[in-house]
């Protein structure tokens, strides 16, 4: 019938609730908390990763020593280096450990 809603909701009628949403998990309760700490540490994990090239450049610089034969300098320069030496891979290398180490920082910063 035009004019009329396709699904009619009543006090009396149940929603299905999705798996997604709060009140499925924990009923009325305030869980703002809850969503804080898992976006807060979603976006440390997101950061670090973005950033994990240029973390990678910079512990090369860190730790490189003359008469080695392995130079770096410059930004580009070294950038392209791990490109062709070790390919996407070298630019996330150890970022595994930075992210299980901001997580639960970056999680209880924005929780809190």
């Amino acid at each position: 019938m035009p004019g009329k809603p396709a699904v009619l909701v009543t006090p009396e009628s149940p929603v299905p609730l999705s798996v997604w949403s709060s009140r499925y998990w924990f009923g009325n309760s305030d869980v703002t908390w809850l969503k804080h700490l898992i976006a807060g540490g979603v976006s440390g994990a997101v950061s670090r990763t973005v950033v994990s090239p240029l973390e990678r450049m910079k512990i090369l610089f860190q730790v490189q020593s003359k008469g080695t034969g392995t130079n770096y300098s410059g930004v580009f320069g070294t950038l392209a280096k791990i490109w062709r030496e070790e390919g996407i891979a070298g630019y996330m290398r150890g970022n595994g450990t930075n992210v299980v180490r901001i997580v639960p920082y970056s999680a209880v910063q924005f929780a809190t």
